[in-house]
Order: structure tokens, then sequence, then C-alpha cells
């Protein structure tokens, strides 16, 4: 989480370098290189900061098994008191 936070922080000085630059004409292509690359930074920050697609995956998975095995519990005991009825 401390290297997204960097790499975002990174991003927003090279975004802010990119406006300065691109305010004068002549470079004006590298402010729009630097503009890209900081929206590069972005993505990579907001990739590291969010979990992996197959930690989410894993997780879902676990939590649905916990539930079917806690309704085939509650089943299992309704029928153990219909039989008693």
């Amino acid at each position: 989480m401390l290297g997204a936070g960097a790499i975002c922080l990174l991003a927003t000085v090279v975004l802010i370098l990119a406006i300065v630059l691109g305010l004068t004409l002549v470079l004006l292509p590298l402010g729009l290189a630097l503009g890209y690359v900081s929206i590069r930074l972005y993505k990579l920050g907001v990739r590291l900061a969010l979990p992996r697609a197959a930690d989410v995956k894993k997780g879902v998975n676990k939590q649905v098994r916990s539930w079917k095995r806690g309704f085939r519990k509650t089943v299992r005991h309704g029928k153990k008191r219909l039989r008693k009825l």
C-alpha cells in the first residue's frame, strides 16, 4: 500500500511538471509525453493498491463454501425437528 501511494505521489509531481511544460509552446511535446507517463503511473499505483483478481475470487469461493456448509447444517437441523413432530 505504501508503494502505491508513493507511485501516485510521483505521478502527481510528473503531471504538474507536464502541465507546466505544456504551457510553453516549445516544450509542448515533452509536456504531452510526461502527461502520458503520469497517467501510466496512476494506473500502476491503482493496480498496486487493489487486490489481485485471483485473491478476490479465492475469498469469494471461500465465503460461498462457508454459506453452503451453514445452509446444509440448517437443513439437517430442520429435518431432525420435523421427524420429532
